[in-house]
C-alpha cells in the first residue's frame, strides 16, 4: 500500500540519506541522525515499509527545496506526511521543510501554521525560526521577533542566529522602531 499512488515517473536516488542536500547546519544534521537511528530501529524491531517510504520522499522534496522547485517540493513533503502524520522524530522535518517551500511559494500563512505544528511536536531553533520568517513576510514584525529571540534562546550555548535570521531579526526591529 505504501507509496502505490505515486507515480512511478519520481525518481528515487540510490544516494545514502546522508547524501542528501539540505540545509539547516548543524542542528539539522542532528535532527537527521535521529531519524535515520529511529529508521534503523524500526528496522530492527520490524519492518516500517510506510516509514521507509516516507524517507525516499522526504529526500525528494529536499531536492525540490533546494532547486526552488516548491510545487513538487509541497508535493512530496504532503505525501511524506500522509504516511507518518504522528511521527515523532520525521513529522516535524516534514513540516518544517513544507513549510519552507510554502513560504518560497509566497503561501506565508500556511508556513506559519506548518512551522507551528513543527513546533508542537518537537521545539526547536528551527521550529521557531521558519514562523518567525512567515511572520515577517507577512508584516508581522512584532510576532518575527518574538520568534526570532525563542529561536535564540533555544540554540544551544555557543550557537548564534544564522546569517539569514540576523538580518530578518535586524529587518523586523528597524520596522517595529519606525512604527513606534
Amino acid at each position: 500500500m505504501s507509496g502505490q499512488w505515486l507515480p512511478s515517473v519520481w525518481p528515487v536516488s540510490g544516494r545514502g540519506l546522508d547524501q542528501v542536500p539540505r540545509g539547516g547546519g548543524a542542528a539539522h544534521a542532528r535532527r537527521r541522525r535521529g531519524a535515520v537511528a529511529m529508521a534503523l530501529a524500526v528496522g530492527e524491531e520490524g519492518e516500517d515499509p510506510d516509514f521507509d517510504e516516507a524517507l525516499r520522499i522526504q529526500e525528494r522534496a529536499n531536492r525540490y527545496l533546494a532547486n526552488k522547485n516548491y510545487k513538487f517540493a509541497i508535493e512530496e513533503y504532503t505525501a511524506a506526511l500522509f504516511l507518518v502524520p504522528d511521527d515523532d522524530n520525521l513529522s516535524p522535518d516534514l513540516h518544517l521543510g513544507r513549510a519552507h517551500a510554502l513560504n518560497g511559494s509566497r503561501r506565508h500563512k500556511s508556513a506559519k501554521i506548518d512551522a507551528t505544528l513543527a513546533l508542537k511536536i518537537r521545539p526547536t531553533p528551527e521550529a521557531y525560526s521558519t514562523p518567525a520568517k512567515s511572520l515577517f513576510y507577512m508584516k508581522d514584525f512584532e510576532g518575527a521577533t518574538e520568534a526570532f529571540y525563542n529561536c535564540k534562546h533555544m540554540l544551544p550555548e555557543g550557537e548564534s542566529l544564522s546569517m539569514f535570521d540576523r538580518a530578518y531579526l535586524q529587518k523586523a526591529e528597524a520596522a517595529l522602531a519606525e512604527v513606534r
